[in-house]
Order: structure tokens, then C-alpha cells, then sequence
């Protein structure tokens, strides 16, 4: 993460236009509800930081599946946790106390273990303790969240998995800030660059849920490359978004307190505008410092809440209005959206087909700097994936060397 730190002048570069937000206050009586039932569970018959296995299957059955606030005061009474430490996350690592990195990195959400539990926030760790509180016979043994690209299927990297036989969900961070980047240098969409992260964190954490829940009683269940299996898990974690974001608080949180996506999103802009290469980044940076979850100036309409999106759009499905003309917008986004990755597709299988028997092809692309080249002549070496981007290695036939071409740069391409 030290690449990564962040300073007071960057912060004050991207919030100078926010207003502070009030701080929402947590669902008491929720949890004084949780708290009556947790008196009657059993204590821990293990110490809170027993290491298991990552990926390797454990019996769950005798872990006590406390709330958040139990869980909490067990901590506290166990000297695991001060009054100063986080709900749901992992103690703060403290001065003069020797520990592992996993008593900083870890943390237990209703008896699930959860690895990695200080990249994500406090309200992503919430939202799972309100999913799992929803369905409590998921036998999912540990949710991973992984920075490093895992994991991977056929050569590229992910959103999530769920593993049958560990019962584990593993979550890539790191897929899930690129294909935001993506989508945003699309220039296509109107959401927010961190709504666009915390949509598809809910989504995929709901759909990957799906699939522990319909494996429940056959741990060896090995799914085949069924698109009907996960258009189902979709489907289900699209609507089961929409019903918890109407009666829960899975609201994102503030940019400054996403460990992880946070501070990326910021440099990520920072560093965009100071290029001067796309008036877009203005716009991100202004929505987010303002809590702006959806912008479409044409269409007149400005969200600030995930809560408000499924508001407007759902009356919008069979009525006029702003919320129908929101659900128009949306769709029309998605659908363009859905077209320049079809066309990547397309333009990284024509240059492997070109790499393979040895063509040269002919491209219009864009510079980085945003000029448009048309008609270039190149031989393509090598294709790779590098930050969730395409790229081709070239011989160039205008300029007589070697060039690298990232191929969602590429907007024509013929044999």
C-alpha cells in the first residue's frame, strides 16, 4: 500500500468542493435486536485468531455466529480490540504490541472469517454482515478479499468466484478498480467512478452468494460453463440489490474511507486531469467530492444515493416521469457501453488470428494525447493484458520500428 499513500494536499485537491456529509447513524435497533439472540449462542470454543487455511474447506458448524456488536464486545474482553477499533474490520495495529499480520488483516462477520477485511470499509463489511444475517444457511468457511488479481479463469482475471469445495468467495479488488477505469475512459457512462466499483462489489459479492446457497449439501459440485446457471445468480443478485438497498443502509462510503478503492480512485483522477488529456475526469472528480452517484446533466437528473436510484428507477418501469426517463438513459449508457466491448473482443481476436498467420493488418487508432490516426500499417508480435487493458506489440510500418498499441485505443481494424 505504500505506493499508495495519500496526503493532505491530494485529499484537499479532490474534497475541496465537498461539504462535510453528516455521518449516518447505525440501525440500533437492529442490532439490540441481535444482541438479545446472541446472548443465548455459546461461547467461543476458539480463540478468535485461529489460522485456517485460506482455501482449504473447515467445519464451521461450532463457530458462533455473533452480530457485529457481539462480536465486537468479545474482542474487547479479549483484549483482541480497543473501544478506538472498528465495528466490523480488524483491530488498528498498535504501538508496542507484537502480533502477525493477520491480527491486522483479519476479521469474523457472523462466524465467517474474512482475509484481507482492511482493504475493504466498514460499510462493505456491513452490507456481507446484512447479507449473511439474510440467509444464515450459507456454509460459506471465508471471504477473501485479494489485491493481487486473484481470481483468475482461462488466463484472465475475474470479478469473484465462489469455490464449492473450500466454500469460499474470493473478491478481486484490483479487476474491479480496472474495469472501472475502463468504463470511464469509455467516456459512455454517468455514474460516479466509485458507484461504478460499489455496484459491481454488491452484485458479484449477491451473485457469488447465489452460488453458495445452491451448493449447499454437495461440496463437490463442479459447475461447467453454464451461461444460464450465472444468468440465474444474476438475475437473483440483481433483484436482491434492489430489495436491500429499499431496506438496508448499503450505501457506499465516503472516498477517504474506502482503504482500498479510495485512495486509487483519487490518484487515478488527480493524475488524469493533471494531464489534461480528458474533460471527463473534471466531471468524476466534481461528482465525487460531491457525493454524486449519478449525473446526467442532458436529461436534468442528479442522484446522490443508491437508495435514490432504485427509487426513481423502479416507478420508471411503468410510468413516466423522470424515473422512466432515467431507465432510458441507463440503457442507452449500458448499450454503448456494451458495443466498445464487443468491438475490444473483436479487435484482440483479429490480431491474434493476425499474430498466428502472420498478417498485416491496417488500423485507425487514438493516441493517448486524443489525435486520431487512420490507415496505419502494422504487423502484430505479441498480444498481452496488462491493468485490465489489451495491448499489441507491433512493427510499424510508417515508422519502422516496434511499437505497443493498446487495443481499446484501436476503432478500425481490417486484414
Amino acid at each position: 500500500m505504500d505506493d499508495f499513500d495519500i496526503g493532505p494536499d491530494e485529499i484537499a485537491m479532490f474534497m475541496g468542493m465537498a461539504e462535510e456529509m453528516a455521518e449516518e447513524e447505525r440501525e440500533r435497533f437492529r442490532i439490540e435486536k441481535e444482541f438479545e439472540r446472541s446472548d443465548k449462542e455459546e461461547e467461543f470454543e476458539q480463540d478468535h485468531n485461529h489460522s485456517e487455511p485460506e482455501y482449504q474447506h473447515s467445519d464451521t458448524s461450532r463457530r458462533p455466529k455473533r452480530d457485529a456488536f457481539m462480536q465486537w464486545v468479545w474482542d474487547l474482553s479479549h483484549n483482541i480490540k480497543t473501544i478506538d477499533d472498528p465495528l466490523y474490520g480488524p483491530p488498528k495495529p498498535r504501538k508496542g504490541k507484537r502480533g502477525s499480520k493477520e491480527d491486522y488483516t483479519k476479521a469474523i462477520i457472523l462466524g465467517v472469517p474474512i482475509i484481507n477485511a482492511h482493504l475493504v470499509s466498514e460499510n462493505f463489511l456491513h452490507f456481507i454482515q446484512i447479507a449473511l444475517h439474510y440467509f444464515p444457511k450459507h456454509e460459506i468457511d471465508s471471504i477473501i478479499f485479494d489485491q493481487k488479481g486473484q481470481p483468475v479463469v482461462n488466463d484472465r482475471e475475474i470479478f469473484g468466484i465462489f469455490n464449492a469445495s473450500s466454500r469460499s468467495i474470493v473478491i478481486n479488488l484490483r479487476y474491479h478498480f480496472n474495469n472501472a477505469v475502463h468504463i470511464v475512459e469509455h467516456g459512455h457512462t454517468n455514474f460516479s467512478m466509485h458507484a461504478i466499483i460499489w455496484n459491481s462489489m454488491i452484485e458479484v459479492f449477491l451473485h457469488e452468494l447465489w452460488h453458495a446457497l445452491d451448493t449447499i449439501g454437495d461440496p463437490d459440485l463442479i459447475y461447467l460453463e453454464n451461461k444460464d446457471i450465472d444468468d440465474i445468480a444474476t438475475g437473483w443478485a440483481q433483484e436482491l440489490m434492489t430489495f436491500l438497498a429499499q431496506n438496508e443502509n448499503i450505501e457506499p462510503p465516503k472516498l477517504t474511507e474506502d482503504p482500498y478503492f479510495g485512495v486509487r480512485i483519487i490518484k487515478y483522477i488527480n493524475r488524469i486531469i493533471a494531464e489534461g488529456r480528458h474533460l471527463w475526469a473534471e466531471t468524476q472528480r466534481e461528482m465525487m467530492a460531491g457525493g454524486v452517484y449519478y449525473r446526467n446533466t442532458h436529461a436534468e437528473i442528479e442522484i446522490t444515493s443508491l437508495k435514490e436510484f432504485i427509487e426513481l428507477s423502479l416507478p420508471g418501469l411503468t410510468t413516466d416521469g423522470t424515473g422512466s426517463r432515467l431507465n432510458e438513459c441507463v440503457m442507452k449508457e449500458q448499450k454503448l457501453e456494451a458495443e466498445s466491448f464487443k468491438n475490444e473482443n473483436a479487435c484482440e481476436l483479429a490480431i491474434k488470428e493476425a499474430i498466428e498467420k502472420g498478417y498485416r493488418l491496417k488500423i485507425d487508432y487514438i493516441r493517448s494525447d486524443g489525435v486520431l490516426n487512420r490507415g496505419r500499417i502494422i504487423k502484430p508480435i505479441r498480444f498481452f493484458l496488462r491493468d485490465g487493458y489489451g495491448y499489441v506489440d507491433a512493427f510499424c510500418e510508417l515508422k519502422k520500428n516496434e511499437r505497443t498499441f493498446r487495443t481499446d485505443h484501436i476503432i478500425n481494424i481490417t486484414f
